[in-house]
This record gives C-alpha cells, structure tokens and sequence, in this order.
C-alpha cells in the first residue's frame, strides 16, 4: 500500500479497472502515473514557489514594522528611565526638599508598575495585545500632560505613578511579542534592549539642558510629543489585534485558545515555578543597581567631586554604554556563554566601582561610570535568554527534548503535552514577565529610595558602598540560577 502514496503527500488514487493482474504489470503501471503526475506538478512548482516566497517575503516586512514600533516603544521606555538623573537637583531645589522626599518620585513609579504588572494579565486576557499596549501609551500620555505644568511635588508623584502604569502594559506586551517570534528572538530581544539603552542615553542630554534654566518643567512637553509619536506608531502598526492574530500575520500559524488551558489560575501556576522567583530577585538587584547609579550618580558628582551642572552628561555616558554593551560585548557572551560572561562582568563593574569611591578626580570617575554602563548592558539581555530557556523547560516538565526558545517551546507544547497548549504558554510568558519586570522595577524604588534616606543622614557619598553590596549580592543570585546547558546557555 505505501507503493502507491502519491509523492506530493496527497491520497493514493484508485487506478482504474485493468485487465492486467500480474503485480509487475500494476507497477508498471503506477509507475508511469506517477511519473506523469510529478510531471504535472514540476511545471506548476515554479509558480507555487514564487507564491510561497512572496508570501514569506511579505510576511517578514510585517515583522521588520513591527520590530521597528517595539523598538520605538522601547526607546521611550528607556527614555522614561533615564529622565530623572539630571532633574533631581534641580527639584530638591524647585521644591525645597531632601533626599528622602525626593526619592519618593522613585517610589511612585514603582507603585504604577507594580500595579500594572498586577493587572496586565486580566486586561490582556480581555482586551487583547493591541487595546492593552495602545492603553499603557496613552497613560504616558496623560502622566507627561502634567508633569509639563510644573505641578506640585504630590501631583508629580501621581503623574509619575500613572507613567508606571503604562510603562508596565507596554514592556509585558512587547517584550511577549518580541520572545515568541520565531526567527532570531534572541538577536530581536538584543535590538530592543539596544533602543531601551539609546532612549535612556538620549534623555539626560536633553534633560541636563532643561536643568539649567527655570522653566526645567518644559522638558516633558518634549517627552509629550514623544510619547504622541509612539502612540500613533503603535495604533498604525497594531491595531487592535490580538497576539496570535499578529504572529499569525508574521507566518507563525494562529492557535486557538482551549478550555482546558484556563482551568487553573494563571497567576497560581505562575507563581509555582520557582525559576520565576530567582529571576525576579535578580531583576530586583540588577534593575535597582542600573536606577540607583543613573539616578543619584549626578548627584554625587556634583556633591562629593566638585562637577557643576553638566555632570548630568556622566548619566547620559552611563546610559550610553548601557545601550553599546548589549551589542559589542556579544562576542564575549559567544565564547564564554552568559553565565561565566556575568561573572567576569561583575567583578569587573565591582572594581571600578571601587575607582569611583576612592578616587577623587571627576574625568576618572566619569569614565569609570561609563564603563560600569558597558559591563552592566548585557545583564539584562543574558538573564532574558536563559530565563527563556529555563520558563519552557518548567512548564514542559513531561517534555523529553531539549528546548530552546520560545517557538521550540511551543512545538514541544503541541507535542508532548495535550493539555499545554501554545496559547496557555502566550499567555503565562506575558504574565511571568510582567511579574519579573514589577520585582525589577519595585527595585528601581526601594534601593533609590533607600540611598536617599541614608544620604539624608550621611550625605550622598553612601552611593558607592551600597552599589558594591548590590553587586556582590547579585554574583550570589546568579550562582542560583538553574544551569540549562553543559557549557552555553
């Protein structure tokens, strides 16, 4: 019977009705059929390969837009971050307050990203990718409109809560688009974190600017536009659809969503795996380092080395070798695998941290700082990677192959697990990160804050102490995380 499966898959023909009942001549016979068969097909095969790459070919320019709009996002992300730096002196001094009420703009941001990590896992259930991301831009939006009038010091706390708000929708849904695309996520996922580290290097620039004349408010009418632009981008490039009907769009086939994946809470089989505790210190520690250096350093400077007003441009260097270091320092993540890459970086980044605390020249300490940055930028990238891995290895416990990103992931899902499906695995990577994205971001306010109320006490020269201890805690949080390969990662 296999003798006669047509070679192009389809089902085998009946032959008609024969005479001939000797086997060599039934052969004899199919042969030539199928020989004529595959004939017929090999003059439409050109065509239909055209078709095929045009389709594939269209296919990849929608994904190429949409890289572009999550980069953008991700620029205004990176943006939002490194705004603060440059401004706080000029607040305290706007405001008449200390380091410890000025940290509380720390807190409030944190506070909105909590709260939208919180609830972006129900808002995306129910609205969809595309309502969700459209919402957290227009919150940065209305946080923007008002922190551009000079507002009284509590109101920019709220504005800045609302800014978390949308900061959070808008990171989950990127960064679960940018995982589950099926060519080079990890290359993607690097490019995004690169517009993150260009937004965050170009904002102290212009926000140093606006710290030296009265009117420093008017830096946000700059940030409006911005975050305008980036609405527009996201409603033109999304819409309103949903995540699979864009991966769908991409050439990556649209499931559908089961009864059987909703059974249990996503919340509750997020939180039972224990990968996402680990990583969620680590963004703790990693997110609360990177916050704490670019938003105190101007400080610092200008308190303990004698810098004016321009040493707002040492957070934008700092910034700026967050952005380069997800790029250059690839080929070290190549030969060493991101777990001795991490090592090596931290022992580094901890010995110039020493150079800035007990060495008094600023040029030194800027160009200290700067490194720091550099070391610091695939910190981010690494542990994305390997908790790609270390997520689809969790969930797919009954799995027996080896699995890689996210679509393997889902592959493996179809496969090997009934009940797993590729939209319930959607659904638990957005909520995951959210939920590692808030615990990095609860870290972006409590070590801010925390260097901010001992510096009320003890001056600001505490900064460098404290971010050596983070550092060394962090080596220790590393170690912990699961291996997920013999020698890379």
């Amino acid at each position: 019977m296999d003798s006669k499966v047509m070679l192009d898959g389809s089902a085998p023909i009946t032959p008609a009705v024969s005479l001939h009942h000797d086997s060599r001549h039934e052969n004899v016979e199919m042969t030539v059929f199928n020989r004529s068969h595959i004939e017929m097909n090999s003059v439409d095969s050109p065509k239909s390969a055209e078709d095929s790459s045009s389709s594939d070919a269209a296919a990849h320019r929608r994904e190429m837009i949409a890289m572009a709009a999550v980069c953008w996002t991700q620029f205004m992300a990176g943006w939002n971050d490194g705004t603060l730096g440059p401004l706080i002196p000029i607040i305290q001094e706007h405001f008449h307050i200390g380091f410890m009420v000025v940290s509380m703009l720390f807190v409030s941001a944190c506070c909105g990203y909590v709260l939208g990590a919180t609830a972006v896992i129900y808002f995306t259930d129910r609205y969809g990718f595309g309502r969700v991301l459209i919402g957290g831009s227009l919150f940065q939006i209305v946080a923007y409109s008002i922190l551009s009038t000079t507002p009284p010091f509590p109101a920019m706390c709220v504005a800045l809560t609302i800014n978390g708000i949308g900061m959070s929708f808008q990171n989950a849904q990127t960064s679960s688009l940018v995982i589950s695309l099926k060519n080079n996520p990890g290359t993607k996922m690097g490019a995004m974190h690169a517009a993150y580290g260009a937004g965050a290097c170009v904002a102290p620039l212009i926000s140093t600017q606006f710290s030296q004349i009265p009117r420093w408010s008017f830096y946000f009418l700059v940030s409006l536009g911005l975050a305008v632009s980036n609405t527009i981008s996201q409603s033109l490039v999304f819409g309103f659809r949903t995540l699979p009907e864009l991966l769908a769009s991409f050439g990556i086939p649209e499931v559908v969503h089961t009864a059987d994946s909703t059974k249990t809470s996503k919340y509750r089989q997020i939180l039972n795996l224990k990968v996402v505790y680990i990583l969620a210190l680590f963004a703790l520690l990693y997110v609360g380092t990177e916050v704490t250096i670019g938003g105190w350093i101007v400080t610092f400077l200008i308190e303990n080395r004698g810098g004016g007003a321009s040493s707002g441009y040492v957070s934008s260097g700092f910034f700026a070798g967050l952005m380069l270091g997800r790029l250059v320092l690839l080929w070290v993540n190549q030969k060493l695998g991101e777990r001795r890459a991490v090592y090596l970086y931290s022992f580094l980044i901890i010995g110039l941290e020493f150079v800035v605390w007990f060495t008094p020249s600023l040029i030194l300490n800027a160009v200290a700082i700067s490194m720091v940055g550099l070391l610091l930028g695939r910190y981010f990238s690494d542990g994305s990677a390997i908790f790609a891995n270390i997520f689809c290895r969790s969930i797919l416990s009954n799995s027996h192959e080896p699995v890689g990103w996210f679509h393997t992931c889902m592959a493996s899902a179809f496969r090997w697990n009934d009940t797993l499906t590729p939209d319930k695995i959607h659904r638990l990577l957005t909520g995951a990160i959210s939920w590692i994205a808030s615990s990095g971001m609860s870290g972006s306010a409590v070590f801010p804050f925390i260097t901010g109320v001992i510096a009320q006490k003890h001056g600001v020269q505490v900064l460098q102490p404290l971010i050596v201890g983070l550092l060394g805690t962090m080596v220790v949080i590393w170690a912990l995380i699961p291996q997920v390969g013999k020698k890379k990662e």
